[in-house]
């Protein structure tokens, strides 16, 4: 998983993210509005609701997450789920919207911002002084040199390629507008291709020591999978750490931070969107984003009080739906606008990415648009 994982970061996925900034900060208008008479334009509207899926039931773990800080349980046996009850779980989740939506029509986020600009740092010491706790566990540290080993025989696997994107995808926020959002309140000045890939970077970073730090937890339980792994995998070691119970509760919520971070420019793309495209104010826009995502984020937080789809807790079935299987489509249909209606030469040399990125990132988008056909199939075998 880890090469073709490093691939769709650095191969493809820095690229998407230099073009989907790129263009919005050339067009500086929603997609559905610089679209508004073509078809394409209606189609454009898919990225965006897909990441309204994914940030509802994004905002439902994020008060999970919340919740262990202020109720942590430790013991050999915690899990995450506990928090999952719908009687805690929707009114948190309903409280971070509440909040996202007071940030989004305030103003309040370049305060946020200077505050995060501390505090997500020591999110990373406190992983870091985990992952190193971790690996000090008897028997951990092979467990790391067995994930990190690669087993070739799954690399052409195209399971593995399709879960490797989708994970990029996510994790770099390419595909949902997210990016093209950020780039549209840019100056056309502002430089790009540094920024981006120091964020690619730090991204991938984060997710190896988390991998590390988490992963032999599990497999040392006989646990390898499932939808709450690694955080359970996280109770697990600070219910082994000395004064477990105070240094759980900090990196809960600074974690919590971390997602509410994510969670601020997800909700600020449909925003972006509404507010373009209907030319209304941000304080309607962002209440109807807010209003959408309550009863999606209602049907999420019943998945561990017996709500199902498809045999499994409907939060999981969403999760592999969405943020997984249909990844690719999204990003499809991204690349398919910035080929067919714009001039994609044209486009990033007229906005702030460097000369000498501008071919390889036209070469990387017609790859990019050749593998995700492959695992868009893929995909769609999977769900049928």
């Amino acid at each position: 998983f880890l090469i073709p994982y490093l691939i769709s970061v650095f191969i493809i996925g820095l690229p998407l993210m230099i073009l989907e900034t790129g263009a919005g900060q050339k067009l500086k208008k929603s997609l559905p509005n610089y679209l508004n008479k073509d078809v394409l334009g209606k189609i454009s509207w898919l990225p965006i609701i897909m990441g309204l899926v994914i940030l509802s039931y994004y905002i439902v773990i994020t008060g999970w997450v919340l919740f262990q800080s202020i109720n942590l349980p430790l013991s050999s046996e915690s899990s995450f789920i506990q928090g999952a009850q719908p009687l805690a779980s929707i009114p948190i989740s309903l409280l971070i919207v509440g909040i996202a939506f007071t940030v989004a029509i305030s103003g309040l986020h370049r305060g946020l911002e200077k505050t995060l600009n501390v505090l997500i740092p020591l999110f990373l010491v406190g992983l870091l002084a985990l992952f190193l706790f971790s690996v000090s566990q008897p028997g951990n540290w092979e467990q790391v040199t067995k994930i990190f080993t690669p087993d070739f025989s799954k690399i052409l696997d195209g399971k593995t390629w399709l879960f490797a994107m989708s994970q990029a995808i996510f994790s770099l926020s390419i595909g949902y507008t997210i990016l093209y959002c950020y780039g549209a309140y840019l100056g056309t000045r502002k430089s790009l291709a540094t920024s981006l890939f120091i964020v690619a970077f730090a991204d991938t970073l984060v997710a190896l020591i988390s991998v590390g730090t988490t992963l032999p937890v599990a497999l040392a339980s006989g646990e390898a999978s499932g939808f709450s792994l690694s955080f359970d995998s996280t109770l697990s070691l600070f219910a082994r750490m000395p004064s477990g119970i105070i240094f759980g509760s900090i990196f809960f919520f600074l974690l919590f931070l971390a997602a509410f971070t994510s969670i601020i420019s997800m909700f600020e793309t449909p925003l972006f969107t509404i507010q373009d495209y209907f030319k209304t104010s941000r304080k309607k826009a962002a209440a109807i984003t807010a209003l959408v995502l309550t009863p999606l984020i209602v049907f999420s937080a019943y998945s561990y009080a017996g709500v199902n789809l498809l045999g499994k807790p409907a939060i999981e079935t969403i999760d592999l739906v969405f943020g997984s299987l249909l990844a690719p489509f999204s990003v499809l249909i991204l690349l398919a606008i910035f080929t067919f209606k714009l001039d994609i030469e044209k486009l990033l040399n007229e906005s702030s990415v460097p000369k000498k990125l501008v071919t390889p990132t036209i070469i990387a988008t017609r790859i990019a648009i050749a593998i995700m056909l492959v695992l868009g199939v893929i995909g769609l075998l999977e769900i049928i």
